[in-house]
């Protein structure tokens, strides 16, 4: 093993220092301490590389070599000082938790970022080392093996200095000015477990660089022989806004002679990055420049692997908290084709969105419709052992600027969903505690996002979960890092169950990845059955049950990996899996029945088959029936929704009708007069064609029926039509509802008998309900037969005749029935 400073070297560079202090100054010169040079066998050590790089997609890199840093920026340790509004002081709440936090991983190196003092005129070097004196006490109360240092103690990057100020002073003035410039840090040096001086680099001139880096390491190395120098370098070029290499990648040759400068001269280097270029585009692990940074590390860490320090086993968290408890598996997966799964042991639970009981936007956040609140819970009465789930992000959404009106908003939807409902269970998504995975899509490092996540998410919505029922912790996974997402996991159920009076606590977990495809090839889809596996067990050991959600957009598989792992851990859990009761239902569950009901999956609860996944509307993705021309054509379109030509059979619904994109006819899960589903026919507004303006049989739920011709029947319905849509007036304001006989039918034929059904002006369920009296209307149709026929309800679009177009129009259906009578 060689010494990381070479003696002679150390010598020299001792000796050419005097050519520098014997330079002009622009500031009064301080008397420079000296230090006795430390033996080489003082100096040798295992260098120490660390990972703070936060490029969206970033894996972890232990495995790889990289160590991990604990760091924690300003905001996360401190708060505005009551007596200058542009400084900062400790906050030892804050200090405190993250202390607590960071002791989590004890062998894991904690790095401060506090820069506020350095240049605070107001703050002498006394009083700034016993700011940071204060603080690193609380971190070691919290882990006595913790090795602390704060981002710049002692030096700013002198590279960076040189640059700013080269068209102002001359070489020697630059490097006297640097020096004074730091002056107040060294006392805190004292303080410190590390020393952690900055070494960007801001222009690609190496060679200038190195010997910035022999002068910075000199100049420590005068005030302190002994402590460790972990340098941090960013393989960037320095982000000064007026320069040409402003945050531009630096090129793997200049990187490699980085390194192994630092090697040769220093303990250890933190390899910091911020998330953008200059151009302030994304920069994501995948970029080829970035790869090719990683490239040239990799062989710097290959050429000197004997030398470098390694990561440390870490300890197994995730433990067993009862091996008797009852453990509940809750499911709202809705690929196109899932079956019923109450019978494998998944309960429903209805989740509803936010937009779907507000009122609209105002500053961000979905305002509570109290209305709806209170229609949603009298609709849940109905089916009181399904809990609710109110799914979003924006409720939280001014937890920092206005924390009491977030906490208002949760207690009156609370208390308004109390008054309605005593009985269902009701639950708020992502506040017991947010994602904390779910950062690594737009920051790729675990160590840096926990500090943030902890200081602006979790502590201000820790009053919310006063109003919940039951906790959902995001537990989602984003890729295959699963040693990576059992620590986020572990800390996001070790918060859920702080200070938690008995409530459950169920992990949310999606069934598809939650990534961006930019970051990772499966995003969006199943994820793999080892890796949910594991998800499973760390839920059975610290959690009392799941949520599992999809969000992709494949079709429903036996054979999908979770799926597979879903049904292999219920057999050998069974003993502690609480199992739902399972009704028998003559034809539509959720305990909707109607007695010789002719229209087959009236309800929706049943799969609703054939359709096609597609962003319907404002970017959502909703199952969309199969559109055709004609009522009866044996097959449906390709297009509106984009799919392959599919049969169409009796007792299945279909839309009959335009292939303007504004409209769509699709299943909703968020929204239903019984059970959870319902049917939306929805024109989004925006055409200018005719064709989807006053003709309502261009836009038809339908479904193919046999009927007796000397008989009448009579078509009931639920309809509910909000007054606004996302903050758009809807003018949905009549349907009209009919049948159509296949004798002499074309495509073009749009109806046999049909009449209008006004919707009533209110935001409540109605019920709608006409007689199709079969003999009546032969006898006005002469030679139609209804033996081969299909009933439909339309949506009468709005339209705008000033200016030529339709109108946002949007209604929900649900409980469909259509029987014989007298």
């Amino acid at each position: 093993m060689k010494p990381k400073v070479n003696i002679i070297f150390l010598l020299l560079a001792l000796a050419m220092g005097s050519l520098f202090f014997s330079c002009k100054k622009a500031v009064p010169e301080k008397e420079d301490k000296v230090v006795e040079t430390p033996t080489e066998e003082e100096v040798k050590t295992k260098f120490a590389l660390y990972d703070a790089m936060a490029y969206p997609g970033k894996p972890d890199l232990m495995a790889e070599g990289l160590l991990p840093v604990y760091l924690m920026y300003e905001t996360a340790l401190t708060k505005t000082d009551p007596s200058d509004a542009n400084r900062v002081v400790l906050d030892m709440d804050k200090i405190n938790i993250q202390a607590e936090l960071a002791a989590e991983f004890p062998h894991v190196m904690v790095s401060t970022d506090i820069e506020d003092w350095f240049g605070a005129s107001s703050i002498d070097e006394q009083e700034m080392y016993d700011r940071f004196n204060t603080m690193f006490d609380v971190f070691r109360a919290k882990n006595t093996i913790v090795k602390i240092g704060n981002y710049a103690i002692a030096t700013s990057a002198l590279c960076v200095y040189r640059y700013y100020n080269k068209d102002k002073w001359d070489d020697a003035t630059i490097i006297e000015n640097w020096k004074e410039y730091n002056v107040k840090r060294w006392k805190t040096v004292g303080v410190s477990d590390v020393i952690m001086p900055v070494a960007y680099i801001a222009e690609p001139d190496i060679e200038s660089w190195i010997r910035d880096l022999d002068i910075t390491v000199k100049e420590i190395r005068k005030h302190n022989a002994d402590k460790k120098i972990v340098v941090y370098i960013w393989p960037q070029y320095y982000d000064k806004p007026d320069s040409p290499y402003k945050r531009e990648v630096i090129s793997p040759e200049i990187w490699g002679q980085l390194l192994e400068a630092v090697y040769e001269r220093c303990d250890g280097a933190i390899i910091w990055s911020g998330k953008t270029d200059g151009e302030e585009n994304t920069l994501h692990w995948n970029d080829a420049r970035i790869q090719a940074i990683w490239n040239e590390t990799k062989n710097f860490i290959t050429a000197h692997q004997a030398d470098l320090s390694q990561p440390k086993a870490e300890p197994e968290r995730i433990i067993m908290d009862n091996p008797n408890k009852a453990f509940k598996i809750f499911s709202s997966i809705n690929y196109p084709g899932t079956p019923n799964l109450i019978s494998y042991g998944l309960h429903p639970i209805r989740l509803v969105k936010e937009a779907d009981i507000s009122a609209g936007i105002s500053g961000g956040i979905q305002v509570p419709d109290l209305g709806k609140v209170e229609a949603l819970a009298q609709e849940m009465k109905r089916s009181p052992h399904i809990p609710v789930c109110i799914t979003g992000g924006t409720w939280i959404g001014d937890r920092s600027r206005d924390p009491a009106a977030m906490i208002s908003r949760y207690e009156t939807v609370k208390n308004t969903f109390r008054s309605k409902n005593t009985e269902s269970e009701l639950g708020f998504a992502f506040v017991a505690p947010t994602s904390l995975s779910g950062l690594r899509v737009t920051n790729g490092n675990f160590y840096v996002n926990t500090a943030g996540w902890m200081q602006s998410a979790v502590i201000p919505t820790r009053p919310l979960r006063e109003y919940a029922d039951y906790l959902v912790p995001a537990s989602y996974i984003v890729d295959d890092e699963i040693a990576l997402w059992k620590k986020e996991f572990y800390l996001t159920i070790k918060e859920a169950k702080r200070n938690n009076p008995n409530k459950p606590v169920y992990a949310y977990f999606y069934t598809d990845y939650f990534n961006q495809a930019v970051n990772f090839v499966d995003y969006y889809k199943p994820i793999k059955e080892s890796t949910w596996e594991i998800m499973l067990e760390a839920a059975f050991k610290m959690c009392d049950g799941v949520v599992m959600s999809s969000i992709g957009n494949t079709a429903w598989s036996e054979n999908h990996g979770f799926w597979l792992a879903t049904k292999r851990f219920v057999e050998k859990y069974k003993g502690n899996i609480v199992f739902p009761e399972v009704v028998e239902i003559p034809t539509d569950p959720e305990e909707w029945h109607v007695p010789g009901n002719v229209i087959q999956n009236g309800s929706f609860e049943e799969a609703v088959e054939p359709v096609a996944l597609t962003e319907s509307v404002y970017e959502v993705v909703y199952p969309a029936l199969l559109n055709c021309q004609g009522f009866f054509d044996a097959t449906s379109r390709t297009t509106s929704p984009t799919a392959p030509a599919t049969p169409i059979d009796q007792y299945v619904w279909f839309e009959r009708g335009t292939t303007q994109s504004q409209c769509r006819i699709y299943v909703d899960n968020a929204k239903a007069h019984s059970g959870t589903n319902s049917i939306v026919l929805h024109n989004i507004g925006g055409s200018t064609s005719n064709a989807t303006a006053n003709n309502w049989f261009y836009h038809n739920l339908a479904q193919r029926i046999s009927l007796d011709d000397t008989k009448k029947y009579k078509l009931t319905f639920y309809a509910q039509r909000d007054f606004q849509y996302r903050g758009i007036d809807n003018t949905a304001n009549s349907l009209q509802v009919g049948i159509i006989s296949s004798t002499g039918a074309a495509p073009q034929t749009n109806s046999t008998y049909s009449v209008e059904v006004p919707l009533v002006q209110n935001e409540d369920w109605s019920e709608f309900s006409i007689v199709l009296d079969l003999p009546a209307i032969i006898a006005s149709n002469p030679g139609k037969s209804f033996e081969t026929s299909a009933v439909f309800i339309a949506l009468q679009t709005g339209w705008d005749a000033a200016n030529g177009k339709t109108l946002q129009s949007i209604v929900h259906l649900d409980d469909i029935s259509l029987v014989a009578v007298e």
